[in-house]
């Protein structure tokens, strides 16, 4: 069974990563309020996913990512970002701390979902 973890303090994108995953086959979805939480779950229980929203309360998402991409154990794990919007800066700024994808809460349950299909291939 394929592991997301999902990190974002509002219950839009929850929902959308929830519904998301209901359209993928045998994945277990957890979802975590805070950076330094997603973190130490993810250290504990390595997930196949992680989900990570830009704007958290305790920690920035690119931060969060950055320490997931210089974790030895975690670096190979693809983290997609969840943002409302993103400029190009923001987009190469993203991909650049370890970004493989990014999706907009906006988008349609199905489109989340082959993402992160795409995503989940290589684990």
């Amino acid at each position: 069974m394929k592991k997301i973890l999902c990190i974002d303090n509002r219950s839009v994108a929850i929902s959308q990563a929830q519904a998301a995953a209901k359209g993928l086959d045998q994945c277990e979805l957890r979802c975590v309020a805070d950076g330094l939480d997603l973190y130490h779950e993810a250290e504990a229980n390595p997930p196949d996913l992680l989900v990570i929203d830009l704007l958290m309360p305790s920690m920035h998402g690119l931060a969060v990512t950055r320490l997931i991409k210089f974790h030895e154990d975690l670096r190979h794990v693809p983290v997609m970002i969840v943002a409302s919007t993103l400029s190009e800066g923001q987009r190469e700024e993203a991909v650049r701390c370890g970004a493989d994808d990014y999706w907009d809460p906006t988008q349609a349950p199905d489109q989340i979902a082959e993402a992160m299909k795409e995503l989940l291939k290589n684990t």
